[in-house]
């Protein structure tokens, strides 16, 4: 599947999530994206608690991956949805990933998108 794109590919170095969840994520629906945030959330909050901060950086870079995929609208906001559940995985340690977390997300203000730039 074409849409599976950066997400589905960087499976092999975000192995803790599973490929269900991923595709999810770059669903159409609205409904589908959330629920794999939500899962995506909890799976960050254990890797915080186990101090896996190594894991939880790759997996935001492969959601950076996808949101600079401008060529699939879905996978852009399941991206986006997928960093935010990043940060709110990391809770007040949030500072620590900051700099990984926010440039991709500002960089969404300017797409020709007014979902993406909501």
């Amino acid at each position: 599947d074409s849409h599976a794109n950066h997400l589905m590919e960087g499976a092999e170095v975000i192995q803790e999530i599973p490929a269900l969840v991923l595709k999810n994520l770059i669903d159409r629906s609205y409904e589908k994206r959330k629920a794999a945030a939500g899962e995506i959330e909890s799976i960050i909050h254990q890797m915080h608690e186990a101090g896996d901060s190594e894991r939880i950086r790759k997996i935001i870079r492969v959601m950076t991956d996808a949101i600079r995929d401008d060529s699939n609208l879905n996978s852009v906001k399941g991206g986006l949805i997928g960093l935010a559940s990043c940060g709110i995985g990391v809770g007040t340690d949030i500072i620590n990933y900051i700099s990984l977390l926010l440039p991709p997300v500002l960089d969404c203000f300017d797409s020709e998108d007014t979902q993406v730039r909501f």
